[in-house]
């Protein structure tokens, strides 16, 4: 169950971080996902997002096999 939660924590910590880096910051993923957004580069915003979704995939990726090696114990 502990793993479970951290799965889900880092999916929440990611989203948070690009949320507040959209709205809140003058650097990071985040502002630059929306300043791309804002001069409609749309090809190099998606690279972004696909970045962003790579490094969540991965973090779920390695959460989900320390929960499957915990489960064989």
């Amino acid at each position: 169950m502990v793993l479970t939660g951290l799965r889900i924590g880092f999916t929440i910590a990611l989203l948070a971080v690009l949320g507040s880096e959209t709205i809140a910051s003058f650097a990071g993923l985040g502002h630059r996902i929306a300043q791309l957004a804002d001069a409609m580069e749309t090809v190099r915003m998606f690279a972004y997002i696909t970045f962003a979704v790579a490094i969540a995939a991965g973090l779920n990726a390695l959460v989900s096999s320390l929960e499957r090696q915990a489960k064989r114990r």
